[in-house]
């Protein structure tokens, strides 16, 4: 599912963006992966964790249907059925991500907005914040 980086999360009014929704045909910006985005995104993926799917969805870029099992680094990790939430390093904004965004930073050298990569490295990994709680507040929200 494609959407433009720093788009509106599904039109909220809420302060809550998009990045990272990359498509086959999406032209994006590419530089070698800054591995402590990467080592930091890696770190996060589970308390920032949201909005959890039944499906997996694969990555576009690459040949193969993989079941969701992606090679990052030195390890194999399963990514293709949630996102990842982050706020900026002064809560007034979230950034939301399918947690492929891994994978298409190590491996497709995808380039994501400056202001992600800022709220990646500024957020305090013992911080109490959690993506799956602000995902369940939004939907609160909205019904």
């Amino acid at each position: 599912m494609y959407r433009i980086d720093n788009s509106k999360y599904e039109n909220t009014p809420e302060e809550i963006y998009n990045i990272g929704w990359l498509s086959i045909d999406s032209r994006f910006n590419k530089k070698t992966p800054d591995k402590r985005v990467v080592d930091k995104l890696i770190a996060l993926r589970k308390s920032l964790l949201a909005n959890q799917t039944r499906g997996i969805y694969p990555c576009y870029f690459c040949n193969d249907f993989n079941e969701g099992n992606y090679q990052i680094q030195d390890t194999r990790l399963f990514f293709g059925s949630a996102e990842i939430w982050i706020p900026n390093k002064s809560f007034t904004k979230t950034f939301a991500c399918p947690n492929l965004i891994i994978h298409y930073i190590d491996k497709h050298h995808y380039s994501p907005p400056k202001e992600f990569i800022e709220a990646v490295l500024d957020f305090n990994i013992d911080c109490s914040w959690s993506g799956k709680a602000a995902y369940e507040e939004y939907i609160k929200g909205i019904r």
